[in-house]
């Protein structure tokens, strides 16, 4: 993946796990998608796993319902301190996240820092949740 290429990642070192059904969502969903599950790897890779540390990424989308999604992207990494607000965080990144889901994708994100960070992002599909035939 290019985003482990970009941090100099060995994937020896950091293994990914996806795990994405296949179904349909619009262009208005894919996108700010796309931009939230490239972020928080992206945190992942920088923060959860210091001095080279390895560990696992994984990243989860699958319907709930017939039309609720949910996307769970997660590391096992040292983990978002306790202290720290996501929501209200100095990072530009994790506001990023937040205002896709809440404003692009109308859904709910939380955090479970139990083991590692895992940030669960539920919102309604465009399509009423119709998997994909075709592979795209």
């Amino acid at each position: 993946m290019l985003v482990f290429l970009s941090h100099g990642v060995k994937t020896r070192t950091i293994v990914l796990n996806i795990n994405i059904e296949n179904v349909q969502l619009g262009i208005d969903q894919s996108i700010p998608l796309g931009l939230i599950i490239n972020e928080l790897i992206t945190n992942s890779l920088k923060y959860a796993f210091p001095g080279g540390g390895k560990g696992e990424i994984k990243v989860f989308l699958h319907l709930i319902d017939e039309n609720t999604f949910e996307l769970i992207v997660s590391d096992n990494g040292v983990g978002i301190p306790y202290d720290v607000d996501f929501r209200k965080t100095e990072s530009l990144g994790l506001r990023l996240v937040t205002m896709l889901v809440e404003n692009q994708l109308k859904g709910k994100i939380d955090l479970d820092r139990r083991k590692g960070t895992e940030f669960i992002i539920k919102f309604q599909g465009s399509n009423n949740g119709k998997k994909s035939n075709n592979g795209c």
